[in-house]
C-alpha cells in the first residue's frame, strides 16, 4: 500500500507546524476528528490543519455543482 506524505509545511510558516492557531473548542474537536481518521496528521499542530481544512473547504464550495438545485 503506497502511504501519502503530508507536509504541514504547505500549510503553515516554518516554526508553526505544531503551532495551535486561535480556535474554538469546536474547530479544536473538528480537527481532533481529522487526526482520528488521519494518523499520519497526529504530529501536526491545530493551525496548519485548520488553514489546510479551510482550504479544501474554500475548494467545495467553488465547484459550480453546488450551484445546482
Amino acid at each position: 500500500m503506497n502511504k501519502s506524505k503530508f507536509n504541514p509545511l504547505h500549510f503553515a510558516s516554518a516554526g508553526y507546524e505544531k503551532s495551535s492557531g486561535e480556535y474554538t473548542s469546536e474547530y479544536r474537536a473538528l480537527f481532533q476528528s481529522i487526526r482520528s481518521l488521519c494518523p499520519e496528521l497526529v504530529e501536526w499542530g491545530d493551525l496548519p490543519i485548520g488553514v489546510a481544512w479551510g482550504s479544501y473547504s474554500q475548494d467545495v464550495y467553488l465547484l459550480s455543482w453546488l450551484d445546482q438545485s
